[in-house]
């Protein structure tokens, strides 16, 4: 049965499930409105006679996690074809997980939330890893295996998580970041077969909207160098060409570049692109690395790659030569990122920025931390504004300095930091210039508020 035509069966039951028999709006004006586009699988509708399916859930014991957007009542769906539902997972008495195509991706990012788990709390980090018997399958998946007509625009790729040779890496630029409406202006793919490149394909693309200064400067894309650029209706199709069934390699594609892809292909009317992907972003994960985040350009910079950021083609190159490295280091076993901050009053005496000469504070902006030794923040704060500073009580990206408290704070303890601290941080990791600076070092420049 299509999907549509029970979506329309579920409306027209709801509405005589809340009394309305009359004035009730067509189900076609209806969607347009309020987008049902969710359960469709229900207690009142039967399947049909002869539906068709094989054996591969027989008495097999599924869980389901991720809220599911079609299935309204799995256990009854799943004791329909011979599974046995179970309400809490048991590792070692699950056979499969069933989940929405949505939370699929998040399982093999972050796991599943320990509340499924039973005897267990926080997240399942090595689902995956430890417990390998274990199938995922999602949720559009499952229903087309057991004969539903769901669309392949629903199907997305499985995602690779063993070591592949032969793929096509693909990477995308586009006017923003909303995959939902952004535009592409690039697309780019590398062809590799036993771990060698054999093949290129890129091409910038016209949008129907004018390429902001912001995307421009991230870029280099300007409108100037797309304006005899074909349209994207005119080009996909060769891209698709190119890339063919391959698995297709990507950094984050899983839930930005193919999600485009996708859209443009079911608005297009193309063969739906529902190839498999191994996303590198989630991969690096399981990677023996200590990086302090797994940007393509932090990994590049790891590895000693050279990486001109944000142009199509560049990207899948320095791509496929990050995975290549990655493939050596892999470990199976799930790591965070490996931020490594001391404690403020002690990282002072090394790293953090001291003052050398005397700075004018006029027209600086100003924030303190933690307890000091010469005075009250409010007499400090009052002190530096008629020397004609600003002192803010929260660090952002205008800030010019943060002062640390001589005695600390009671909250900074176990090697813990100030919230503003880690701020600052976070902004000069990003290029802004906050100099962090110790009480007795910021006030030696300033001898009138010693």
């Amino acid at each position: 049965m299509d999907i549509n035509e029970i979506k329309k069966q579920n409306y027209y039951e709801w509405q005589r499930k809340i009394g309305r028999t009359t004035d009730i709006m067509p189900y076609e004006e209806w969607i347009l409105l309020h987008n049902l586009g969710t359960k469709f699988v229900s207690d009142e509708i039967e399947h049909i006679n002869g539906f068709v399916y094989d054996n591969f859930f027989l008495n097999k014991k599924i869980a389901t996690v991720g809220g599911l957007k079609y299935i309204t009542n799995a256990e009854k769906l799943l004791s329909e074809i011979g599974g046995i539902y179970i309400k809490d997972i048991i590792p070692d008495e699950t056979d499969i997980i069933l989940t929405s195509n949505a939370y699929y991706n998040n399982i093999l990012k972050k796991g599943i939330k320990g509340q499924k788990f039973v005897g267990y709390t926080g997240y399942w980090k090595n689902l995956t890893a430890d417990y390998p018997n274990i199938i995922i399958v999602r949720e559009s998946e499952f229903l087309r295996k057991i004969g539903y007509d769901v669309p392949f625009s629903e199907c997305k790729g499985e995602v690779n998580k063993e070591d592949i040779s032969n793929y096509t890496i693909i990477d995308i630029e586009t006017t923003g970041t909303n995959t939902k409406s952004c535009e592409i202006i690039e697309l780019a793919a590398v062809k590799v077969v036993s771990g060698l490149i054999v093949g290129e394909y890129d091409s910038l693309i016209k949008p129907t909207s004018a390429i902001s200064k912001k995307i421009t400067d991230l870029t280099g894309i300007t409108n100037e160098m797309v304006e005899n650029a074909p349209l994207i209706e005119q080009e996909l199709q060769n891209f698709l060409d190119f890339v063919g069934d391959d698995v297709i390699l990507g950094h984050n594609i899983s839930t930005f570049d193919s999600s485009i892809i996708y859209r443009y292909c079911e608005a297009l009317k193309l063969k739906p692109f529902v190839n498999d992907m191994f996303d590198t972003l989630n991969y690096a994960h399981y990677c023996d690395i200590d990086v302090p985040d797994f940007k393509l350009s932090t990994l590049c910079k790891y590895f000693g790659i050279e990486y001109d950021a944000h142009r199509a083609k560049n990207d899948c190159i320095a791509n496929y030569k990050c995975y290549e490295e990655l493939k050596q280091r892999h470990s199976g076993k799930y790591k965070k990122a490996t931020v490594k901050i001391e404690n403020p009053i002690k990282k002072a005496q090394s790293e953090i920025s001291v003052i050398d000469e005397f700075t004018p504070v006029t027209d600086k902006q100003i924030c303190l931390s933690g307890d000091f030794a010469c005075g009250s923040k409010e007499e400090i704060t009052t002190k530096l504004e008629a020397l004609g500073a600003t002192v803010k009580k929260a660090v952002s990206g205008k800030t010019d300095y943060l002062i640390v408290g001589k005695n600390g704070s009671d909250s900074w303890s176990c090697g813990n930091y100030g919230s503003k601290v880690k701020k600052a941080l976070e902004l000069q990791s990003k290029g802004k210039d906050i100099k962090i600076i110790k009480e007795e070092d910021f006030f030696k420049c300033l001898k009138t508020l010693v």
